[in-house]
This record gives C-alpha cells, sequence and structure tokens, in this order.
C-alpha cells in the first residue's frame, strides 16, 4: 500500500493508495480516495498542453456556484458529476469528484453470468443504446422499461439545456459523455472538466464522429482545429443520442451497401450528404433485416419500427432534426423542444399486457392499438384525456393527451399550462392533485388535493369534486381547476 496526500487550491487534503491498478480515460488516470468517497481524476502531460488553467479553475468553482447555488440546483447535483476540488502543485493537475453513485453499476446478474456484462460495469449508454448489447449482455433485471428511457432523454436534455444557459459547451457529447440507469430513469453527465466556456473555446478536442454534426464532422476529417465547437454541433449530438437511445439504431447509418468505403467501420460517415434512414425519399438508405438478425428485432428494421411509434411529438422533432437540421443547424431541435415532446410522450404511455414484452409499455395508438415492440393488442376500452385552453367561449386544442391506464395519476402540470415540470417547482407542486381508478367496472377520478376541481357535460352547470370524493369518468364529460392561472380542459375520451 503507497499512500499518498495531495491539497487542492484551497488547502483542502486527499489520500489515496497508489499502488492500487487506476482506472483510464480520455487522458486521465483516475485513483479512488482511501475513504472512496471521491475520485481523483489526474490529467497526462499531452493533455495538460491542452488545459488553460483558469477555464478550469472557473468550471471547478465559479460555474459550480452559478449552477448548484441558483433556485434548482439540488436538482442538478444529482445530474452532473462536477468536480469540486482542483488540484495544481508541483506539475501535477487533477480534479476531484463525488463517486458515481451505485445505481451506475451493473450488478451481479448469476442466471446470466456467462453472457451478461460484468458485475461492476459503468452503466455506460452503449450497452442498452445498441440492439446487439442490449439483447445479449444487459441482465434482464436491468435493462428497464420505454418509460425509464424516456427519463433518461428526458434528464439529458435538462442537463444540456442548463449547461447552454451557461453558455458552457461539452467537448464531446456522446456515449462517453454520461452513464444512464434506465431503471429509474437517472442520468449523470462526467466529463465537465473538458467543458467549452464562453471565454475559453476548445479547438483541439477527440469527438465520437458517430454524434458529430456534419458539418463540424467535415472539420473533424479534415483535421482542422480551427474551428470550435458550438451549441448548434450540440443539439445535433442530443438529437442523435435521444434517437439512439430510444431506438437502438444510429439515425444516419443506414444500409451497409449504401457506404462500401466503410468497408464494416461504422466511424465513417458522409459528411457531405448526411441521409435520415428514414427518409421516406430515400427508401434505399433505411436500415434493413438481414438474415441472421431476426433476434434483434424490432430494433434492426426501420421499416418495422419507424420513429413514428413513439408519438407525434417526438416523431416530428426526430424528422426536423434529421432532414432540415442536417443542412440548416438553426432548425435543429433545442434542449428544451426535447424536454416538452419527452413530458408529453410520457403521458400517452400503456402498459403492455405482454410479459415478455421488452419495453414494458409503448405510446398508444388509437389506430393500430397495439404494441408495435412485440404486437400484443389492447381490446379493453382505453380513456384518455384530451387537453384544451379556452379563448372567450372557443375550445383551443393544445394537442396533448394523457392516457390513463398508463398515467395513473393527474399532477398540477397537468392542470394549469403555466406549470412546468422542472427544477423550479415547489415540493407541493410535485404532488400528485388525483388519481385514476377503475371501481366497480368503471373508471374514476378521485381528487386529493385541487379544492376547486369542478366538471360539467356539455352546457350543463359545473359541479364541483370535493377532497377525497370521486367522479366517473364519461365520454365528452370535461375536468377543470379555475383557479389556476391557464387552466386546461380535460375532455374525457374512451377509445373502443
Amino acid at each position: 500500500m503507497t499512500i499518498e496526500r495531495m491539497e487542492d487550491v484551497h488547502g483542502e487534503e486527499f489520500k489515496f493508495d497508489k499502488s492500487n491498478i487506476p482506472m483510464r480515460g480520455h487522458g486521465t488516470t483516475v485513483y479512488l480516495t482511501t475513504d472512496k468517497q471521491h475520485a481523483v481524476s489526474f490529467f497526462s502531460e499531452e493533455m495538460k498542453k491542452n488545459i488553460n488553467v483558469t477555464r478550469l479553475k472557473n468550471i471547478v468553482f465559479a460555474y459550480r456556484d452559478k449552477i448548484f447555488k441558483a433556485p434548482g440546483g439540488d436538482f442538478f447535483k444529482q445530474i452532473f458529476s462536477w468536480p469540486e476540488f482542483l488540484i495544481n502543485e508541483n506539475n501535477v493537475l487533477a480534479t476531484v469528484s463525488p463517486v458515481y453513485p451505485s445505481c451506475f453499476f451493473f450488478e451481479d446478474d448469476p442466471s446470466n453470468m456467462r453472457k451478461s456484462v460484468c458485475s461492476g460495469a459503468l452503466k455506460e449508454p452503449h450497452w442498452f443504446a445498441s440492439a446487439v448489447n442490449f439483447k445479449n449482455y444487459v441482465p434482464l433485471k436491468e435493462r428497464g422499461t420505454l418509460l425509464g428511457y424516456l427519463n433518461v432523454c428526458l434528464n439529458l436534455s435538462r442537463g444540456v439545456k442548463k449547461l447552454h444557459q451557461f453558455d458552457l459547451i461539452p467537448g464531446d457529447l456522446s456515449f462517453g459523455s454520461f452513464l444512464m440507469d434506465p431503471s429509474n430513469g437517472s442520468v449523470i453527465i462526467r466529463k465537465i472538466a473538458h467543458l467549452a466556456t464562453k471565454e475559453f473555446p476548445l479547438y483541439h478536442i477527440q469527438e465520437d464522429p458517430e454524434f458529430a454534426a456534419p458539418e463540424r464532422l467535415k472539420s473533424l476529417q479534415a483535421d482542422d482545429s480551427s474551428t470550435p465547437r458550438t451549441k448548434e454541433h450540440d443539439r445535433h449530438s442530443l438529437s442523435t443520442l435521444i434517437y439512439h437511445v430510444l431506438l437502438r439504431r444510429h439515425p444516419l447509418l443506414g444500409s451497409p451497401v449504401f457506404y462500401p468505403e466503410a468497408d464494416g467501420n461504422r466511424s465513417v460517415l458522409p459528411a457531405d450528404k448526411p441521409l435520415f434512414i428514414e427518409n421516406p425519399d430515400h427508401p434505399y438508405k433505411r436500415l434493413v433485416l438481414s438474415p441472421g438478425n431476426e433476434k434483434y428485432m424490432p430494433w434492426i428494421d426501420a421499416r418495422d419500427l419507424p420513429s413514428s411509434v413513439l408519438g407525434p411529438h417526438l416523431g416530428a422533432l426526430f424528422f426536423r432534426a434529421f432532414t432540415d437540421g442536417l443542412v440548416d443547424p438553426s432548425q435543429r431541435p433545442e434542449p428544451g423542444d426535447w424536454i416538452d415532446a419527452l413530458v408529453k410522450t410520457r403521458d400517452m404511455l400503456h402498459p403492455c399486457s405482454n410479459p415478455e414484452c421488452p419495453t414494458g409499455s409503448f405510446v398508444f395508438n388509437l389506430e393500430t392499438r397495439a404494441c408495435p415492440y412485440c404486437g400484443a393488442r389492447v381490446e379493453d376500452p382505453v380513456p384518455y384525456l384530451e387537453f384544451h385552453t379556452m379563448s372567450g367561449d372557443k375550445y383551443i386544442d393544445e394537442s396533448r393527451s394523457l392516457f390513463i391506464p398508463g398515467n395513473l395519476s393527474l399532477y398540477p402540470w397537468h392542470l394549469d399550462k403555466n406549470t412546468v415540470p422542472n427544477e423550479f417547482l415547489p415540493p407541493e407542486k410535485t404532488k400528485a392533485a388525483g388519481y385514476f381508478s377503475f371501481h366497480n367496472g368503471k373508471w374514476c377520478f378521485v381528487n386529493q388535493t385541487v379544492s376547486d376541481l369542478c366538471y360539467y357535460k356539455g352546457k350543463s352547470k359545473p359541479r364541483s369534486v370535493p377532497i377525497n370524493q370521486m367522479a366517473e369518468l364519461e365520454e365528452d364529460l370535461v375536468f377543470f381547476s379555475p383557479a389556476q392561472p391557464v387552466p386546461y380542459r380535460l375532455i374525457v375520451r374512451i377509445s373502443s
């Protein structure tokens, strides 16, 4: 045992055992402190040549305070693996960060040890976002559900949005940038020390070409380091990550016959004429099923599982990102667009009746009424709510729905258009306003907290639903809370 002591720039002491085998990655050597509460990341000599210490100090101290000490800062402590200390002495440069929570490490899986991911391995996205890795290596109990993956993408988008609010740009937004746990939907964004700031843009950075924007990829392939990474580049990377995580395939890497120069190397991407694999004008680009790949269905075939199975909100953003957004960076969805679409998509989930379904739930489609992942059909009537607002005496359709069997609770953001589920919500706004229950063969809503909840049908006079009382759901019944700043009119529909 070789215990070494070091102090950060403010005199905080850290001890670690240098005789232990360190972890390595992205130009760093990482040791755990002896109390196993922190990880000390030492930058290599090569990395130090391109690191501005002033930028690093600003990230570790100034920007950390700006984010974590602002309203909602506690929320982002769960999303960022942000360095807390900086060591800069005797030609040693290192950051000190909290260790990753245990949920971001794979557990033992005795039932599948021969092929599963090794116990203790980090839950890096490539295990879950690849159809091959997901099917062959991820233990069943750690695969998560569609809700978990939507929450992963939601939290990732929230993290990127927060970084962009402070003009912080990830040096490389890819699978290596974060860890994920689809069992609970959590994310932790790492490599914070590599962020570019407004004062110190980054030029000499290593990026994963699979997630690079087309114009950025041109620079990388030409070895042109004169152009820094921008928010527009991040928006393409974020869109690609969300598509990859939810559909387990790359949005621009189609049939290998389209890239004979790739010779099986997925890192070769067309920078001059990129095409969406679901672009209807170029069907030959679609990723299609090959002999022997049937076990990776439905993810492997873009014809059988197009992005439209994720509903209208996400489907529209994918087409925008990978058609117009490929040639016009201003058309790329921003993180806030993804947040809004993911929140609305969660409300459209319906549980799948098939216990072997790989996703556990799906975005309900009123026309097909079937799970696109396993084919199980929904035979029972499905109640759902349509969201409207009022303009005078006219209903304004908000193009939003909540399907009740998959969303048994109603929250304050379902009652008021101005209430948004984000880091700024006070605790009382995060609690359910009420819940739905299937009682005596009928669906009902039980009011838990809303003092002025009313309902009406047609031109009838509104009737109140007292707290701890229920109202039976009927076609065309309208619920609303008049005291809300911009109250939704929730119209009951029953699909049969």
